[in-house]
């Protein structure tokens, strides 16, 4: 006899076979009220219980008996349809089971979920932008509503991460989230004191390898429901729940951190942030004194726009010395180090 049930859709958080990325399972009457698409939920897989994405939901009458989702595993939504797309886009692009690029998005859930830790704000800087700089934040913020990739190329100490405020602060002011993609929090603390002198610390977030499950479990919610508008954090931080996401950034583009090469699933972040700007219709910023040689040549193709800053703004460059190091050695010295900078160094 047909029933008809509410049945899920799920995106286990595992290796799954090929071809057999979702399964389908029966909603108990019980938590059927409070599941929704994007919800974390504890399923049954090969007599083990592991954590899923709902991806769909749906009445059906069904022959077959189905097993029940035991329970949801968050209460509030830890994902949106959006989120889903970019897992399955990814998972085409790379050739990964969707489930295991929802097994490195997945929150962890801890019972003492402490406050987020917040940036000490301090006093805004007065920046006096060059006419480059000016004229990359006005072609950037033309393209606010529309996807759209830049590569913004500028020397050392040429301002880009000010270029990154003045846009992020007019996406803010308009009620829109923003996404800083950084190398590695530890090695960028100048970028997240720019931005915490520049932004109220209520709204901003920060991701890093230090974070506990229950921090992180709050920063999820606070990006879901609006009232983190700005996070930053290395390439995990592409997975989060966003709910009006209009601006991306991936400072550095060229670090080799963007890439995760050592586990599964193996992916670029530079490949995910160019589909959040498609399923957003939001601009990403790619920043770089020394872009990367596939995006450089993307640049001068015209299939990223490119912006340049080739000088610094309040002094000039250092004067550059090139020294033959073989005329060095034909006079004696063997050492590492030119005569000329042994002599400048003393």
């Amino acid at each position: 006899m047909k029933t008809r049930s509410l049945i899920a859709d799920i995106i286990p958080a595992t290796r799954t076979n090929r071809g057999a990325s979702t399964f389908s399972y029966r909603v108990p009457d019980s938590i059927s009220s409070e599941i929704n698409v994007g919800n974390v939920v504890e399923i049954p897989l090969k007599e083990k219980k592991i954590l899923g994405v709902v991806q769909s939901l749906y009445q059906r009458e069904s022959e077959q008996q189905l097993k029940d989702i035991y329970r949801v595993a968050v209460e509030h939504p830890a994902f949106n349809e959006r989120s889903i797309r970019l897992f399955m886009s990814l998972s085409k692009r790379f050739a990964a089971p969707p489930g295991l690029f929802v097994k490195s998005a997945l929150i962890k859930i801890s019972p003492k979920a402490r406050k987020i830790e917040e940036l000490q704000k301090g006093i805004p800087k007065i920046f006096n932008l060059t006419e480059d700089q000016k004229n990359a934040i006005r072609a950037i913020l033309g393209s606010l509503l529309q996807a759209s990739a830049w590569l913004l190329h500028g020397v050392t100490g040429s301002g880009k991460t000010e270029v990154y405020l003045q846009v992020a602060s007019e996406v803010v002011a308009s009620g829109g989230q923003v996404l800083i993609l950084v190398p590695e929090i530890a090695l960028t603390p100048q970028t997240l004191a720019r931005f915490a002198e520049r932004f109220n610390p209520k709204i901003l977030g920060v991701i890093h390898s230090k974070i506990s499950y229950g921090q992180k479990n709050l920063l999820w919610h606070a990006i879901a429901e609006g009232s983190c508008q700005i996070l930053i954090g290395p390439r995990s931080a592409i997975f989060a729940p966003f709910s009006n996401l209009k601006l991306l950034v991936m400072d550095e583009e060229h670090d080799s951190s963007y890439k995760q090469d050592e586990q599964n699933p193996r992916f670029h972040a530079r490949a995910a942030v160019l589909e959040l700007s498609r399923l957003w219709d939001c601009p990403v910023i790619f920043g770089d004194a020394t872009p990367s040689v596939e995006l450089y040549h993307a640049a001068t193709c015209g299939e990223v726009k490119l912006l340049k800053l080739p000088t610094r703004p309040s002094q000039r460059l250092p004067q550059v010395s090139l020294v033959d190091m073989r005329e060095e050695a034909r006079a004696g010295n063997f050492t590492n180090f030119s005569s000329i900078l042994l002599d400048r160094m003393s």
